[in-house]
């Protein structure tokens, strides 16, 4: 009886392709919609894609609603250092059914293979003043995804991240700036003191205390502290948050063997666990 179905409870989403679903298309040189024939139609508007090239070594093209269409950051290592950058004929608008592309090479060559990720957030954004510092947020309707922005102060503060509860993982970007993307975790091993650089070879890193100033994210902000990676001042810096979800969102660790046989990973979504469809793994002990 311990198994049975009805001891785990409900997942929070029961339908999980009305928040996220992913699309492989092939690439037209001109101009693109989903929906349009051979490509995949969503049933929700996106507030968050990315694109990558499958066939070519383009960037990693990221998109999100606050910052809007044609605006893009790179996630690759030989872009990931880059500010964000305006490119009108890449995602040209957020659309019912997904999105519609320009003629861009990095999300529309001819004849070239490309998947795109996309969340459902909030759709347009709102004010959030739970923190210090007023930020924007679009927030999913099960409370385990946001998009968040703020105007960076250059000093310790805190900025509302809209979840319901507090996010387990989240990812950072100065779209200003040069600087790395940065990323917290609640699964590191001292998640106050330690961060990661998703984007680069390296092991989970210590001395944070200038990105998150010793401060893990509360159920209803995010700390952060001076460096102009996560909190440049007077620029614009781009936050994505997920808690876990049941049915929809798991974020965990879990240590390899080295073997083709295991090892076995949930996908900690507080509850039982479900079938991924998307999966980001990141090693943490080393680069």
């Amino acid at each position: 009886l311990e198994m049975a179905t009805y001891n785990f409870g409900a997942p929070t989403v029961t339908k999980p392709s009305d928040f996220f679903k992913t699309i492989i298309y092939t690439g037209t040189g001109a101009e693109l919609s989903t929906g349009d024939t051979g490509v995949a139609a969503l049933s929700f508007q996106p507030d968050f894609v990315w694109i990558k090239n499958r066939d070519a070594t383009d960037s990693h093209m990221l998109y999100d609603v606050i910052r809007g269409a044609t605006k893009d950051l790179h996630t690759d290592p030989a872009n990931a250092g880059e500010a964000q950058t305006t490119t009108a004929q890449t995602l040209k608008s957020f659309d019912a059914n997904g999105f519609t592309l320009g003629t861009d090479v990095q999300v529309n060559t001819n004849n070239e293979s490309y998947v795109a990720w996309c969340w459902k957030a909030g759709g347009s954004s709102s004010t959030n003043d739970d923190g210090a510092t007023q930020s924007n947020v679009s927030v999913a309707s099960h409370g385990g995804f946001s998009v968040v922005t703020h105007s960076g102060t250059g000093a310790n503060t805190t900025i509302g991240h809209g979840l319901s509860r507090a996010p387990n993982f989240t990812m950072h970007k100065n779209t200003a700036t040069t600087d790395q993307w940065v990323a917290h975790s609640s699964f590191v091993g001292t998640p106050t003191t330690e961060y990661l650089h998703p984007n680069r070879s390296l092991a989970t890193q210590t001395g944070g205390a200038s990105f998150f100033n010793s401060t893990v994210p509360s159920a209803s902000v995010i700390s952060l502290g001076t460096n102009p990676a996560v909190n440049g001042s007077s620029q614009v810096n781009v936050h994505y948050c997920f808690a876990k979800t049941k049915g929809l969102i798991g974020i965990g660790v879990y240590t390899g063997n080295n073997s083709t046989d295991g090892p076995m990973v949930v996908a900690d979504d507080g509850a039982s666990g479900f079938r991924p469809a998307w999966v980001m793994i990141k090693r943490i002990d080393s680069s």
